[in-house]
């Protein structure tokens, strides 16, 4: 991951048995979301993440069937300065 460019963390399956998620909320240990807060997707400015060998972000999905509890993702990535 380049530092000038911002970076993109997405949802591409879920497996939601017949249930379509309504709710993304987005989490970064480092840089800031710039676009997509609330949808399968955000694009991520990586130029105030310095200091920080890697970006984490954290995903927790709602809409589900109501027995069960929302779903929570991480990914990670390397920043390459």
């Amino acid at each position: 991951m380049d530092k000038s460019k911002p970076f993109i963390f997405s949802i591409t399956e879920l497996d939601a048995k017949g249930y379509t998620p309504t709710s993304f909320e987005w989490k970064i240990n480092a840089g800031r979301i710039v676009k997509g807060q609330n949808s399968r997707e955000v694009e991520v400015a990586t130029t105030s993440a310095n200091g920080f060998e890697k970006i984490t972000a954290t995903v927790e999905v709602g809409g589900f069937d109501p027995s069960c509890a929302t779903t929570i993702v991480s990914c990670s990535t390397k920043i390459i300065w």
